[in-house]
């Protein structure tokens, strides 16, 4: 679903926004969660290790994921 709108998706697949918004989303949500999380672990055992550059390249990661999430909500 990256790079790609609901509202796209919804077009290929013949419904709405909304109704490919209801049917995706969660699964994509808890995928987006998972990768939040091995991140965040990353990033934690890179902060304990001193690697600031692996901590903050998770970091940044972490930041693109949100920022997905943020853009792929369906708007009114």
């Amino acid at each position: 679903m990256k790079g790609h709108s609901w509202a796209e998706i919804g077009a290929a697949m013949g419904v709405t926004k909304q109704a490919a918004h209801q049917k995706f989303a969660r699964a994509w949500i808890e995928e987006i969660e998972a990768e939040v999380k091995a991140a965040s672990a990353t990033a934690t055992s890179a902060r304990r290790e001193g690697d600031h550059e692996r901590a903050a390249a998770a970091k940044a990661t972490i930041d693109h994921l949100i920022a997905e999430i943020k853009r792929s909500k369906p708007r009114t």
